[in-house]
């Protein structure tokens, strides 16, 4: 059976979005049948007549990045059928549209009006917490979670973002409880690192929290993985390594400055003092703050 590519767009953790691929045939993914819910299924036979050429034109603009005419041609595929299962699922897929297209009022509009169609999905009510986040509506958002995670208990997200919303509040005992059930439910998985090595870092507990971000520049060598990894080097002394991660950092993300400081801080603590500097300045050319950039040098 041939597959129609769709490509969605989803919010990452803390940081950024990031974006995954699905086919037109996983629509239904989402989508509770009678006796299941949000069971895979092969959606092609529920799209109603005229929806699929819509899915296609849309998935060819996403592929071309043009996300506003994407989002359109999915309003018109809903408007086909609109309280419809597949209607559902591609509301859900606009919300994540519109989510990245900075709307994430659209977007919340748009899941609660997936969840109208098919209320119970666990899928939806995850989109949902996700775009309550994005709009700062923090304890809607816990209370979202929460209710998921009291209906799945082996749902992963919620234990996550619950213990980093307790983590950023400084309730570091509630944050761990919640890491704790995350690491039961996933210990491999790539936010339980991330969740153990934020804890471990704001507890002092630098070599456990270098362990963590090991694994993560293993898995992903990202921006902050390659950053937390080395500040947490340079606190347990470990310079030799610490500057090598830098150096993979300027080498992938030659635009950031934090790996400048970063660099600069072990410079300084090898009494490479116009090495030091010389970071420094690149630091601030690159857009840190220079009285930061100056406090942060000072302190070491």
């Amino acid at each position: 059976m041939k597959k129609y590519l769709f490509v969605i767009f989803g919010a990452m953790a803390i940081t950024a979005m990031a974006s995954d691929l699905t086919t037109a045939q996983k629509l239904a993914d989402a989508i509770p049948r009678q006796g299941a819910v949000d069971a895979p299924a092969d959606v092609e036979p529920m799209l109603p007549p005229g929806m699929l050429p819509l899915v296609e034109q849309a998935d060819s603009l996403i592929a071309a990045r043009d996300l506003r005419a994407a989002a359109a041609t999915l309003r018109q595929a809903i408007d086909i059928e609109p309280q419809s299962p597949a209607a559902a699922m591609l509301w859900s897929n606009l919300g994540v549209i519109l989510q990245q297209l900075g709307n994430p009022q659209g977007a919340l509009a748009a899941v609660d009006s997936a969840a109208m169609i098919v209320p119970g999905s666990t899928t939806l009510g995850l989109a949902r917490a996700r775009a309550l986040m994005a709009l700062n509506r923090k304890q809607d958002a816990i209370d979202q979670y929460t209710t998921l995670a009291q209906r799945d208990s082996t749902l992963t997200e919620p234990q996550f973002y619950l213990g980093m919303i307790a983590f950023r509040d400084g309730d570091m005992d509630r944050a761990q409880g919640h890491f704790e059930r995350l690491r039961q439910l996933a210990p491999a998985d790539e936010s339980t690192h991330l969740a153990w090595a934020s804890l471990y870092t704001a507890r002092g507990q630098h070599r456990d929290a270098a362990r963590e971000y090991r694994l993560l520049v293993d898995c992903a060598p990202e921006e902050e993985y390659l950053s937390g990894l080395a500040e947490n080097l340079i606190a347990l002394d470990e310079l030799s390594e610490a500057l090598e991660t830098i150096n993979q950092g300027i080498q992938c993300y030659p635009a950031a400055p934090d790996f400048y400081l970063l660099r600069a801080i072990v410079n300084k603590r090898l009494y490479l003092y116009d090495d030091a500097r010389a970071d420094a300045r690149q630091a601030v050319a690159l857009g840190a703050d220079p009285a930061a950039v100056n406090a942060t040098l000072n302190s070491f």
